[in-house]
């Protein structure tokens, strides 16, 4: 299917209420131009491999466990043969630092330098400023171009990106933006009396309605109070701005057309954001995912030998491509700087991995990876088939038996295996309940606790699959000897409950009854291995 005519469809669902600001769109439209720079722009850039933490479902959380960076060499694959009489350099072993992925809290604002206004000058007001529509055009698919506002007044600063309402025959509003986007930064500068500022403009249209005609005025909030500015736009193409419409179904349409505004900026460009020059894109992004699992993909930061500073956060997640524009998964993390800057390069791979909630809907979505710096982030270049889990396992469809057991340093480990004894495929999502029993068949005193351990880093979960035959496995963690240093008695007996359902089934083992009762019980994995 194609992306561009998916992204064009972006529609709205009054029924959700989990939305895009309107860099968004933009963004994944950048993502699919990126993609065709990507490869000249990291052939020459030394690689990093970051991997970050796994992801709980839209939530603030991470995996636990770490990941290693690596370098590479400055251009993988390609052989480099010495001048005659040229000394070899001496071969250097691969730089390798361990990284663990750090949660950003999003209500916490970003400091970038040259994103702070200036004490003493105040924001730009409509009753200073004049605006004319510049450089705007109709094209297929989106209408692109641009504002232009001159300060007819005192200095005063610019910042943002502002709403913007566009207005058709008799005046009724036939297009609309979101406003800001809070995670993003701008850039903040004087305007000058005299001086102009300009913001770049796009207007959606495949997404709407084709009997909305033509956009004859834009008009923009600047943020500072007072009327909105407005601009007469009927000069482009003698009748307004129109952009291509009606590709969505019918059943879908807007009743306004999507504008997305850029930035506010000097016309020459300035003032320049650091990092603002960097550039990302997406790789090995999966074509499907099953609802309730974690897939992996990989970002390709371009920094051109600068150093990321400072430290970046980043916000990763999928958007619906149904028409309803919905962002899932959203999480907030903030990039390992430290481990980067050991050693400066041109560009770094970032191994991510984003969580899908259980119930997302199943669909064709687009990832998002985006820092708070307009522009630099990704939009996708491919969609993602979500599909749906198989139905919850029921107790007639599960086997129950003993695992490997393991042992390291006073801990001990015994794994469970639950196997899929019917024709029919299913699936497991979180922990089991667990109870010991003694040789007697009375239960004993039993503390579960649920999380990473000694012998498991696993943390988090995710629906697994189970197809006819096929295994999934937990572990129980402890340890063998008693404070004193003597062995702990056994139950010969746990009663386990799969998750999701209610019977409880016995397993013969040997456990180590140490700690009054108190176990650590992973979640439960695909496979006989247990978590990692």
């Amino acid at each position: 299917m194609d992306l561009e005519q998916q992204l064009r469809s972006v529609l709205t669902d009054d029924r959700l209420d989990v939305h895009l600001g309107p860099g968004a769109v933009q963004a994944v439209h950048d993502g699919v131009r990126r993609r065709r720079r990507r490869n000249a722009a990291l052939s020459a850039a030394a690689s990093f491999v970051l991997v970050a933490g796994g992801i709980t479902t839209g939530v603030l959380a991470t995996q636990g466990g770490s990941a290693r960076l690596s370098p590479g060499p400055d251009q993988p694959g390609v052989s480099r043969t010495p001048k005659p009489g040229a000394v070899k350099p001496p071969a250097q072993a691969p730089e390798e630092v361990p990284w663990a992925a750090l949660p950003d809290n999003p209500a916490k604002p970003f400091a970038l330098p040259g994103t702070t206004p200036q004490p003493g000058v105040p924001a730009c007001n409509a009753g200073q400023l004049s605006l004319t529509a510049s450089q705007f055009q109709g094209a297929t698919g989106s209408a692109a171009g641009g504002l232009t506002v001159t300060n007819n007044g005192a200095t005063c600063g610019m910042q943002g990106s502002p709403q913007l309402t566009g207005y058709g025959e008799s005046d009724q509003v036939i297009a609309t933006s979101q406003g800001d986007d809070p995670f993003i930064v701008h850039p903040w500068f004087a305007l000058r009396t005299g001086q102009q500022a300009q913001l770049p403009v796009q207007i959606f249209g495949d997404g709407s309605r084709c009997d909305l005609g033509p956009v004859k005025r834009l008009s923009v909030e600047v943020g500072a109070g007072g009327r909105p500015l407005s601009a007469d736009v009927t000069w482009v193409d003698g009748r307004g701005v129109k952009p291509r419409c009606g590709t969505a179904p019918k059943s879908k349409q807007l009743d306004h057309y999507i504008a997305s505004a850029g930035e506010w900026t000097r016309p020459d460009g300035s003032p320049h954001l650091p990092m603002a020059d960097f550039s990302a894109d997406s790789a090995q992004e999966p074509t499907t995912a099953m609802q309730g699992t974690t897939f992996r993909y990989q970002v390709l930061l371009s920094t051109g030998g600068a150093k990321v500073s400072p430290c970046l956060p980043y916000r990763e997640q999928i958007i619906a491509l149904d028409g309803t524009q919905t962002a899932y998964g959203t999480a907030y993390f903030r990039m390992n700087c430290a481990a980067m800057s050991a050693s400066l390069t041109q560009g770094y791979t970032l191994d991510m991995q984003l969580a899908l909630p259980k119930d997302i809907p199943v669909g064709t979505y687009a990832l998002q990876w985006q820092t708070p710096i307009q522009g630099l982030g990704t939009g996708g270049s491919q969609t993602i088939q979500v599909t749906a889990a198989p139905p919850p396992c029921q107790q007639n469809q599960l086997d129950f038996s003993v695992g490997g057991t393991a042992a390291a340093t006073g801990h001990f480990g015994q794994k469970v295996v639950l196997r899929n004894t019917s024709a029919r495929a299913c699936s497991l999502r979180g922990y089991p309940g667990v109870q010991f029993v003694n040789a007697d068949g009375a239960p004993m005193r039993t503390v579960p606790h649920h999380g990473a351990s000694f012998l498991w880093s696993t943390g988090s979960y995710e629906t697994v699959r189970l197809a006819p035959g096929a295994p999934a496995s937990f572990e129980l963690g402890g340890v063998d000897i008693d404070v004193n240093g003597q062995q702990c008695p056994v139950a010969s007996v746990v009663k386990v409950i799969a998750p999701g359902l209610f019977t409880q089934v016995p397993v013969q083992i040997n456990w180590p009854y140490c700690l009054k009762g108190n176990v650590d019980v992973s979640p439960v994995v695909a496979g006989v291995k247990g978590p990692a």
